[in-house]
């Protein structure tokens, strides 16, 4: 096969990905459970559904070897401890939702979304300097 062959297949395929994408996304809206990693960093947090005292984490980064163990050392130098967590991974890019005990209130929030967010853009950085 000769380049022009190669990117027009190339292309082909991304498109039919993309068009897959959707289609799962419309089958899957409002089912949390299954909802992909959105393609910008994100992280929102909020008070647990339950009533029972925990902070929920939502957010979506890249993709790295010891994510979770990061998040977890993250949470964990804050004094929080991760109760539940549910991770999808798609395409190089991760959404997990921690749920987290042991911290409370505006104050919890705010020291735990600087650690959280320190864990997401050390991801972007490391990828950021395997370029140069």
């Amino acid at each position: 096969m000769d380049k022009a062959s190669i990117l027009a297949e190339t292309t082909k395929s991304v498109r039919e990905l993309q068009k897959s994408v959707k289609e799962l996304k419309k089958r899957c809206q409002g089912r949390d459970v299954y909802a992909f990693p959105s393609e910008a960093n994100q992280l929102n947090l909020c008070d647990s559904d339950d009533n029972m005292g925990f902070l929920k984490a939502v957010l979506s980064c890249e993709d790295k070897p010891g994510l979770m163990s990061d998040l977890t050392r993250a949470v964990k130098s804050v004094k929080g401890r991760v109760v539940k967590a549910e991770m999808v991974t798609v395409g190089g890019r991760t959404k997990c939702v921690l749920c987290v005990q042991g911290l409370k209130g505006n104050e919890g929030m705010v020291v735990l979304k600087r650690a959280l967010n320190l864990v997401i853009n050390r991801s972007v950085l490391s990828a950021k300097s395997k370029k140069f």
